[in-house]
């Protein structure tokens, strides 16, 4: 299943969000011929970085609530059979 979410915020709000999440204009590398620090423009544009960091949100929470679920059931039938064997042996 794909899951689109949209969200409608203006340059400023977008820009304010991004930074908050991490997103900077530039980025720093190091040279290594020079051994120096070198700053260049981000190539990844504010849309395209907040709309991974949300992409990976939902991934990421879908797969802790996925494992969670399944623990639970794994969880349940031990206990199922924890009872059948109680029974089996009374």
């Amino acid at each position: 299943m794909i899951i689109t979410i949209t969200a409608n915020l203006t340059e400023e709000q977008a820009l304010t969000l991004a930074k908050e999440k991490g997103w900077s204009d530039t980025l720093s590398t190091h040279d290594l011929n020079t051994l120096s620090v070198v700053t260049v423009p981000n190539p990844q544009s504010v849309g395209e970085f907040l709309s991974n960091v949300y992409q990976a949100m939902v991934c990421n929470d879908a797969s802790r609530i996925y494992l969670e679920v399944f623990n639970r059931r794994i969880a349940e039938e031990n206990e199922a059979n924890r009872e059948a064997i109680k029974e089996q042996i009374a």
